[in-house]
């Protein structure tokens, strides 16, 4: 038989309970008085996810499909502005950084030519707040359906590859061959749509993006362009003065693109106000060639005929006119010597 072991334990007196009592309670009071300060209290605030009826029914529960479909229809209607950063070297020469690509959404695209930013960094015809501008250092917080993409990484990584093939990309020439190393196969292959940004210049590096990018569909040229040069060419047409984009120095790189590529050309020109002439005034001219289809009948001018072409000029005094504005300081960079009149 077991035997069991019993234990006994000495009951307390209730003076040495207190007596214990009244010394723990001293040295607590101790304590609270060095430092003589209140103790800071936090409320915690209570977060409540709402419960879907259908949890079947949020973006990730849909099928693949589906989300893809939304993200192309999100996306059709994005410019998005590709900034370039060089490599920068230390004081030895050593690469501190490699050289890098960020990009910012634009503030609106044209809603007559997606292929258009709406008010480019030349443009006096808008005021400075709804302006893209050219430095991506403060870059503006995703709105829209870009926010989207930052939900979380997985519809960041899907939707990636629908930026390509559905946004358009606007992007320096002078930029466009290290981006051309930068981005993956896949992503050249999926883009569509691209939007050079740039003062009138030889385009002849077109041939270049047609050969990373075959499956292009639209090209547009977006930027300042000589007054002298694009109105006052050697062969100017004063009956038809929209025809003298033939005098740009871009002209002839787009005009060799196929026929079935959308092509869009908008300049600005500037003209300074003088003493004894009228107010200062912008030009914006934009030519559109939509590309043909099949059923279309060949044409001898490569689609350029004037029955094919949607012609818009515009001539308006600036909306911001004082001589510190950003757009006006652009244009009186080294870059533009001589283009205003």
């Amino acid at each position: 038989m077991a035997s069991i072991l019993t234990i006994r334990v000495p009951p307390t007196t209730t003076s040495a309970t207190a007596s214990s009592s009244s010394t723990l309670d001293s040295a607590i009071d101790a304590s609270t008085l060095e430092p003589t300060r209140k103790p800071r209290t936090f409320k915690r605030q209570q977060i409540v996810r709402p419960t879907p009826k259908n949890p079947q029914a949020t973006l990730l529960g849909l099928p693949t499909e589906l989300r893809l479909k939304i993200y192309q229809y999100g996306f059709h209607s994005t410019l998005i502005h590709i900034h370039h950063y060089e490599a920068q070297l230390g004081a030895d020469g050593t690469e501190v950084s490699p050289p890098r690509f960020t990009w910012t959404p634009c503030q609106g695209s044209n809603p007559k030519c997606l292929l258009l930013c709406e008010n480019s960094r030349w443009s006096g015809l808008c005021k400075n707040k709804d302006r893209c501008a050219a430095e991506s250092s403060s870059p503006p917080e995703p709105k829209g359906f870009f926010a989207l993409m930052w939900t979380c990484k997985f519809i960041h990584q899907e939707a990636r590859e629908s930026i390509y093939r559905n946004s358009v990309i606007s992007i320096n020439p002078k930029d466009l061959l290290p981006w051309l190393d930068y981005v993956s196969w896949n992503q050249l292959h999926n883009l569509r749509r691209i939007n050079l940004a740039c003062r009138d210049q030889d385009l002849s590096i077109l041939k270049k993006l047609r050969e990373h990018a075959p499956n292009l569909e639209g090209v547009a040229f977006q930027g300042p362009a000589s007054l002298m040069r694009s109105w006052y060419g050697g062969r100017i047409d004063r009956e038809n003065p929209w025809r003298n984009w033939r005098n740009l120095s871009c002209a002839e790189a787009l005009y060799e693109l196929p026929s079935n590529m959308t092509v869009v050309i908008e300049w600005l020109a500037w003209r300074k106000r003088r003493s004894d002439g009228p107010k200062e005034e912008q030009y914006r001219y934009r030519i559109i060639r939509e590309g043909k289809t099949g059923n279309d009948p060949p044409s001898e001018d490569n689609g350029w005929e004037d029955e094919r072409l949607e012609i818009d000029i515009l001539s308006s005094y600036p909306t911001e006119w004082k001589k510190d504005s950003p757009w006006k300081k652009t244009w009186r960079s080294k870059e533009y010597v001589g283009w205003t009149y």
